[in-house]
C-alpha cells in the first residue's frame, strides 16, 4: 500500500491558503447561514462567475445510510434534518447564482422518500 504524502509538507503555502479559506460549518444553523450568506457576499463582489461543487450528506439518501437507519431503534426519517439539507445547497445556489455547479450524491437519492 502506497503511503499518502503529507501534503501541508507536499505545498505549505496552497496548504496554509487552503486553511484559511475552508469553513467547518453545521449546515442549517444560524452562525452557519451567516457565514455562508458573508461568504456568498465576498464571492459575488470579487468574481463574475463561481462554480459551487458539493451536495447534501448521503447517509438521509444513499441506498446503504437508509439501510442502516432502519436498523436504528427509535430512528425518525421525518427527524433526520440530513434529510432536509438539500434545502440549503438550493439556497446558496440562489443567492450565489453560480456559472454551474455539481450536486454529488450517492445511488439512491431520486428514489429516497421520507
Amino acid at each position: 500500500m502506497t503511503k499518502e504524502p503529507v501534503w501541508q509538507e507536499v505545498d505549505a503555502h496552497a496548504w496554509s491558503h487552503a486553511e484559511a479559506e475552508a469553513r467547518c460549518l453545521e449546515l442549517g444553523k444560524g452562525d452557519a447561514s451567516r457565514a455562508v450568506d458573508s461568504a456568498i457576499i465576498t464571492l459575488r463582489r470579487n468574481f463574475d462567475d463561481t462554480i459551487l461543487i458539493g451536495g447534501p450528506p448521503c447517509q438521509a439518501y444513499s441506498l446503504v445510510g437508509r439501510a442502516r437507519s432502519k436498523g436504528k431503534a427509535g430512528y425518525v426519517p421525518e427527524q433526520d434534518e440530513r434529510h432536509y439539507l438539500f434545502r440549503e445547497y438550493i439556497s446558496v445556489l440562489d443567492r450565489l447564482r453560480p456559472a454551474a455547479f455539481v450536486m454529488e450524491n450517492g445511488k439512491g437519492m431520486l428514489s429516497s422518500t421520507i
